[in-house]
């Protein structure tokens, strides 16, 4: 498209987490907003718990269901994933697999399934601690696969339980079966009663008479993950062949401690046991056990009384533990009391097993911060990441930040951390200016003292447009290159303003273009571009297109809708008239949170919504579908420019009459100049005869960033991107370039 107004655009070288915590039962009625849903609905026809559930009615073999989170970031922790699920009376059955994706691989991963059941059953898998690492993104999917029949599956209690170094289970036996936070009780039999503690309190500790208990609660350390669990103990009556004090997994491949009248037994299945020579004349005695994945350990009354490297693999015995009882649950074989039972999924150290032995609670100190890195940097917004180390305290943290290393008045809350090993997060900063230096400090706090980090520094992102497109009988963007590819399809046609070449003519072909730098996850954007149909598909018309076919960012319209859509259900659509040979100018902007269409100028849509756009290999569409089919748009598109921020109001309206970000000062041109090289690497010159009263350049935001009154003017200093020059002279004539 040609215009009045000259733009002499230069481009500048330069060379250079909350842990995951999902319940839903569903009972609001509906799936939650931002969730990815592909056939399910809910309704109180049938629930696992509560009066809601999810649903799915299957139509036969093929048929099938998917559900699945907005886009989380791991702290690196262990996962619980779960949930209940049952199917109706009717005959059938189908798979049902518990899923999560990985974005490196960019592929799903199945973690678990299972078949049907007519009553309500639960599935889970655990995904150990460093899978997922710490600041990835994470997206969890239930899916459904029916194999035969036609019934209604039902899915409920849609779990997601991310969990760092801590106490997994505690139970202090204080009249009660319950555990510390009143779940997951162990189950009361003939032979099990409350028995006075060590320290003498009446029913202070669970007493079991040769029958032998159990309890079951997720996130028990599987395979060869770490774990700790200490207990206290005493014997009755010593059966002379052997006492099992706990035990967790199968047979074969399980965990449990065990003594005898002279040693301790600390042992998981067969060859694989650790054993210490050890008197049990004591009537309350403190066991220790660890693993940290390499090496054993047994403590009694905080003292280590043996060691071994040993190489375990505990196996999921439908998360089982047993008080009492034998690896295949057999009776017989302890009569006595326990109290205080504490499991960790991380390695207790020496300190730690005193403090417990001692105190009965892990010692605390003033946490420890750790590697801090700044990853994400945008023009607006910052992610901080960094490690603490609780040391058994429960801690919060916050980033501090500010303009200066010694003013850091601004602050936002970080996250919270227990245990103690390092748990990495991150904290995000938003609202800053663009190309802006900031220094920030971390400061983290337990009932031990506070710890703050050295300062740092980061500077956010020019406001920049990533890329432009006039089609002015060029394939290539302003600066020729990146091309769009030609095709039988694609040829130059006249623009709105009836210039020859002006537009590019896509005969349902489509082309694409490998841009760098497009915004992609959830960071902000704008995409301008006018478009006009010549034949209207009935059934959906794509302008753009990128990312890949489950989380892209594109731009259609059908017959009577415009629709923004981000896919996984972060859709924009609105109704609409869309007439065949009438240019439109369309602007798509997401500041993170909010997405909005503009139609010639004026705000036509705008909903709050989760975008998470996938990169597929930098690919950018025009008249293609998400999945680059043909034959969804007959008509022509000019003018496309990308930006890496979203524009307002006022911007979206002199894109719309000026076809460029610039004010009305800009819009006189009665002064001969000539301005070169282009693109610039450090030196602008300007050429001209007369005297300069004045040279100002703007960014592509109408933001005046450098002036002078001289000829030639060092641009070195300004960030990669385009700029805009206003030249006055002496006789106050006016050139804009």
């Amino acid at each position: 498209m040609k215009t009045r107004l000259l733009l002499f655009f230069f481009f500048v070288f330069s060379f250079g987490n909350a842990q995951i915590n999902v319940v839903e039962g569903f009972e609001s009625g509906t799936i939650p907003a931002g969730w990815g849903n592909n056939g399910f609905n809910v309704s109180n026809t049938s629930s696992c718990s509560g009066s809601y559930s999810s649903f799915f009615n299957t139509f036969g073999l093929g048929s099938g269901a998917s559900i699945s989170t907005p886009t989380y970031v791991s702290t690196g922790g262990t996962i619980t994933f779960s949930c209940d699920y049952k199917r109706s009376n009717q005959a059938g059955d189908a798979v049902i697999y518990l899923q999560y994706y990985n974005f490196a691989t960019n592929s799903w991963i199945d973690l678990t399934n299972n078949v049907m059941s007519p009553t309500c059953f639960g599935l889970a898998a655990i995904i150990p601690a460093g899978t997922i690492p710490a600041g990835t993104n994470v997206v969890f999917k239930v899916t459904l696969y029916c194999t035969s029949g036609t019934f209604t599956f039902f899915m409920d209690n849609f779990s997601v339980q991310e969990s760092l170094p801590h106490a997994i289970a505690e139970y202090n036996f204080d009249s009660t079966y319950n555990n510390t936070i009143g779940r997951n009780p162990f189950l009361s039999n003939a032979g099990t009663s409350f028995a006075t503690d060590r320290f003498g309190n009446a029913n202070g500790a669970i007493n079991i008479n040769n029958t032998g208990t159990t309890a079951n609660f997720p996130g028990l350390p599987y395979g060869a993950s770490s774990k700790s669990i200490s207990v206290w103990a005493k014997a009755n009556v010593i059966n002379p062949t052997i006492n099992y004090v706990f035990h967790y997994g199968n047979t074969a491949g399980g965990n449990g401690l065990a003594f005898r009248t002279a040693e301790t037994l600390f042992f998981a299945g067969s060859g694989g046991n650790l054993t210490a020579a050890s008197s049990i004349s004591a009537p309350w005695a403190h066991y220790v056990c660890t693993y940290d994945g390499t090496t054993a350990k047994v403590y009694k009354d905080g003292v280590l009384l043996s060691d071994s490297a040993l190489a375990w693999n505990i196996i999921n015995n439908s998360n089982t533990f047993r008080l009492g009882l034998t690896e295949s649950g057999g009776v017989n074989y302890f009569n006595g009391a326990i109290d205080d039972l504490k499991i960790y999924n991380y390695a207790l150290s020496q300190a730690d097993v005193t403090s417990l032995y001692t105190n009965n609670s892990l010692p605390i100190t003033a946490p420890t911060i750790s590697l801090i890195s700044v990853p994400t940097i945008l023009t607006n917004e910052a992610t901080v990441n960094y490690s603490l180390n609780a040391n058994n305290g429960a801690t919060t943290s916050i980033v501090k930040y500010g303009l200066t290393s010694g003013n850091l008045s601004s602050q936002v809350t970080g996250f919270s951390a227990s245990g103690s090993l390092a748990t990495s997060g991150s904290a995000q900063i938003q609202g800053l200016s663009s190309n802006t230096t900031y220094y920030y400090q971390i400061e983290a706090s337990n009932s031990a003292g506070t710890t703050t980090s050295a300062i740092g520094s980061f500077t956010t992102t020019a406001l920049v447009a990533i890329a432009e497109y006039n089609f002015d009988n060029t394939y290539n963007n302003i600066l020729g290159t990146n091309p769009f590819q030609a095709n039988a399809g694609t040829s130059f046609t006249t623009d709105r303003h009836g210039n020859i070449s002006a537009a590019l003519s896509i005969n349902n072909q489509g082309t694409f273009a490998t841009i760098l730098g497009l915004p992609y996850n959830s960071t902000s954007r704008t995409i301008s571009v006018w478009a006009k149909t010549n034949v209207l598909n009935s059934q959906i018309n794509y302008v753009f297109h990128y990312g890949n076919s489950a989380n892209g960012n594109g731009l259609a319209f059908r017959p009577t809708t415009t629709l923004y859509f981000a896919n996984a259900g972060a859709n924009l659509e609105t109704a609409d008239t869309n007439t065949n040979n009438t240019w439109i100018h369309y602007v798509c902007t997401y500041d993170g949170t909010t997405a909005k269409v503009y139609k010639n100028g004026v705000l036509f849509s705008s909903g709050v919504k989760a975008f998470n756009t996938i990169n597929n290999s930098n690919i950018f569409k025009l008249g293609l579908t998400e999945g680059a089919g043909y034959n969804y748009f007959n008509g022509a598109i000019d003018d496309l420019k990308i930006y890496n921020y979203a524009l307002n109001a006022t911007e979206v309206s002199s894109l719309y009459t000026n076809n460029a970000l610039t004010s009305e000062s800009f819009n006189s041109n009665n002064l001969e100049v000539a301005l070169y090289p282009n693109p610039v690497h450090n030196i602008l010159n300007i050429e001209t005869a007369l005297e300069l009263k004045s040279v100002e350049i703007y960014n592509i935001q109408g933001q005046k960033v450098l002036s002078s009154n001289q000829k030639q003017i060092n641009v070195s200093d300004l960030a990669a991107g385009m700029y805009m020059v206003r030249i006055q002279d002496a006789d106050n004539n006016i050139a804009t370039k």
